[in-house]
């Protein structure tokens, strides 16, 4: 499977991505098993540019939709990834029916956090309103592998 997203135009540091995979209908279990063995070898010493790998499946509803989260170092770190023989098995067993990967700044939890109130105070903002949306939305989860 070729690179599914545009690489990033940093050439150094850390890169957060965030994918969501649509197992065809009946897939599902195929590839549960199959971002497990990813990450079994993401989480080794043999991908030692990927910081995090941490995968979801959605419980409710469409029990065929998964989620990845995702941290490497640049440069190498997402090319070695993707290359490796679990990756390339997953787009080689054609189980994916859609593949959508966002890149998310870095930075962005450190911004958050350094607008937030002190713990035990009220403030409403868009800021809060957003954490809190995303906090609290309805649909159950469940983590797999390793």
């Amino acid at each position: 499977m070729s690179d599914p997203f545009t690489m990033p135009t940093k050439t150094s540091g850390r890169v957060i991505l965030i994918a969501k995979i649509t197992a065809k209908p009946g897939k599902g279990d195929d590839v549960q098993a199959a971002l497990a063995a990813i990450r079994k070898l993401a989480d080794s010493a043999d991908e030692p540019g990927t910081h995090t790998y941490r995968t979801i499946r959605q419980l409710d509803g469409d029990s065929d939709v998964f989620m990845v989260f995702e941290e490497y170092e640049l440069p190498n770190g997402i090319r070695a990834h993707t290359s490796a023989a679990p990756f390339q098995a997953l787009g080689a067993s054609g189980n994916v029916a859609d593949l959508d990967i966002k890149s998310v700044d870095p930075t962005f939890g450190l911004r958050v956090m350094a607008n937030m109130p002190p713990p035990g105070t009220l403030r409403s903002s868009a800021a809060t309103t957003k954490l809190s949306t995303r906090k609290y939305r309805k649909g159950r989860t469940a983590h797999f592998g390793g």
